[in-house]
């Protein structure tokens, strides 16, 4: 048994020398590389005003900030098909979690944080 897996790994280092040798000359395919999202940018993106009178920006790399506090968090989607579509905003290393509908065509979210406090905001013209 010993000298079956010992054969077994002289094939495996074989193979793995034929492949670094193929890829170094350039004759071995390289993958493709994913292309950068081409779609519409996200409905979330823009100034929005929270129920607490704040100002939310949205970015397109995934932050979210605060004014005036300064708070920053990240924002997902969530839903992948269906309407109306759902993220998840996490504030400063979850020290809140919020989970929100883009409702009116676009022009509100609201749901609920994980206390279960109620959260609306209304989209604003950017600054």
């Amino acid at each position: 048994m010993t000298r079956v897996l010992l054969l077994s790994r002289r094939a495996f280092v074989s193979a793995c020398a034929a492949l670094t040798l193929l890829t170094a000359s350039g004759l071995a395919e390289q993958p493709a590389a994913t292309p950068p999202w081409k779609g519409p940018p996200d409905p979330i993106l823009g100034r929005w005003r929270w129920f607490n009178k704040d100002f939310k920006t949205f970015h397109e790399d995934g932050t979210v900030t605060s004014e005036p506090r300064g708070l920053k968090g990240t924002w997902k989607f969530l839903k992948e098909h269906g309407e109306p579509r759902q993220y998840q905003i996490n504030w400063g290393q979850s020290l809140w979690i919020d989970t929100l509908k883009l409702t009116k065509g676009g022009a509100e979210l609201s749901g609920k944080n994980q206390e279960g406090t109620k959260i609306t905001a209304y989209r604003v013209p950017s600054k």
